[in-house]
């Protein structure tokens, strides 16, 4: 992604705001006192703690993982990104079984399309959010809504000048017909030669779905069907629009209690719905009330950051991460998504290789990191087979000072876990192959 002014723009063109009005009204408030000096400098081992716990990864993996604990564990994560690339498994379950040894697909998909205590939407990136979140996408769906079409990436999607008519025909035929996929609507021919090949029927359901006039009522396989979101949603669809001021409360509170400690920056990159100044005007009032903690962030290169930390980070810096197994996470992991964060505090250097030209990568297609303790100690580049119902593992690559005995016994343990996870028959077994086997797909249908 790039940024352009307040918007992050993807390279599928789509345009992610934060919203309207670039100053909160906090920052309309008199000026408050300065907030007291540091008392706490967080050092990188303490800051690695905090985050690890925050997001569900000191303990061991908890056996018991039916659908409550599926639901609590979202809940304490925010969301959970989704993704179409399936080498391995899809990115969602991958995550959530780093953290619940039991997890079973059919627990998350129950949660979403039956029991709705799930959707689907932006964050970052295409994710599944508590509904009881609903409300907070509403300022969102505004946003799209107000950006004008016609001259913009969506308008050449969607036919130009005859856009808004289109989007208005397909919102009348899945008021009348009920659950469309893309397909539906597709004509003869597919266009080639960019990321979507999105046809005008896909792409106005899409952007009906952006604008919040549609929901994700389900997937076959991973092709969404798309409803009215008074359907799918009648209750949160009916929630009211919260104001501007306690949507950017409500983004900065949430963000800080599912990160402990975090910049101005990292607060509001976490919903990617709220500008940098938004959170640095809501850290200031917020630490003035004492509501959080200002301190020091220093990074492993010894760089100090104003941030501030909620009252349960004591606590989980004194945590020691469980350290009997390695994990092996997935590219999509919320602990690896911020790559700065993750160099600064891990000093892991990580880099998501698919999209990149095979001849190019340095490591693979589908790197997973190996986190053992709180320390990432190497990677693994896997692929599935499923022909051969075996597990097939490039790699690995560790760091330094890791790779020994304990180290390669503890991995040989985790690929074990992976291959029953997901029913390879054969078990895994390691091969040398080059990493430009495989060719980088076209952009994937999120």
């Amino acid at each position: 992604m790039f940024h352009a002014g307040d918007t992050t723009v993807d390279a599928g063109g789509i345009a992610h705001d934060t919203l309207p009005g670039r100053t909160s009204e906090t920052s309309r408030s008199p000026p408050l006192k300065a907030p007291p000096r540091h008392a706490w400098t967080i050092e990188p081992p303490q800051a690695r703690r905090i985050l690890l716990s925050a997001q569900a990864l000191s303990a061991p993996p908890r056996r018991h993982a039916g659908p409550a604990a599926v639901r609590r564990l979202i809940e304490d994560l925010g969301f959970v990104q989704v993704d179409s690339i399936n080498v391995i498994e899809r990115a969602h379950h991958l995550i959530m079984h780093a953290r619940l040894e039991g997890y079973r697909p059919s627990s998350l998909k129950g949660l979403l399309e039956n029991r709705r205590r799930l959707f689907e939407h932006w964050t970052h990136d295409a994710s599944l959010i508590p509904i009881e979140f609903y409300a907070h996408w509403k300022p969102r769906f505004a946003a799209y809504a107000a950006r004008p079409i016609e001259d913009s990436w969506w308008g050449k999607r969607l036919g130009g000048e005859d856009a808004p008519s289109l989007l208005r025909r397909v919102l009348r035929e899945v008021r009348v017909r009920g659950p469309i996929r893309g397909r539906d609507l597709a004509p003869a021919r597919r266009e080639d030669g960019t990321w979507w090949n999105w046809h005008p029927g896909k792409a106005a359901l899409e952007h009906l779905w952006r604008t919040g006039r549609l929901a994700i009522e389900g997937r076959d396989g991973f092709e969404k069907r798309y409803d009215l979101a008074a359907r799918v949603h009648p209750d949160a669809h009916r929630a009211r629009r919260p104001t501007r001021s306690a949507h950017v409360d409500w983004a900065c509170r949430s963000a800080i209690d599912r990160l402990g400690v975090a910049t101005p920056g990292e607060i509001a990159a976490f919903w990617k719905t709220i500008s940098p100044q938004d959170a640095r005007d809501w850290c200031r009032v917020a630490t003035a009330s004492e509501e959080v903690e200002p301190v020091a962030l220093v990074d492993l290169q010894g760089r100090r950051q104003d941030a501030v930390a909620t009252s349960r980070a004591r606590r989980w810096a004194r945590v020691e991460p469980w350290s009997d197994e390695c994990r092996l996470l997935c590219p999509f992991d919320p602990v690896i998504r911020d790559r700065t964060r993750l160099h600064r505090r891990f000093g892991f250097e990580f880099r998501f290789e698919a999209f990149v030209p095979a001849s190019r990568r340095r490591y693979g297609y589908y790197v997973m990191p190996i986190l053992h303790g709180d320390r990432f100690i190497g990677r693994i580049d896997p692929r599935f087979d499923r022909d051969a119902s075996r597990l097939e593992i490039r790699g690995p690559w560790w760091e330094s000072g890791a790779g020994g005995p304990a180290d390669r016994r503890r991995l040989d343990r985790a690929l074990d876990r992976l291959a029953e996870r997901l029913g390879a028959s054969r078990g895994w077994r390691y091969v040398r192959t080059s990493p430009t086997s495989q060719a980088a797909p076209s952009r994937p249908d999120p």
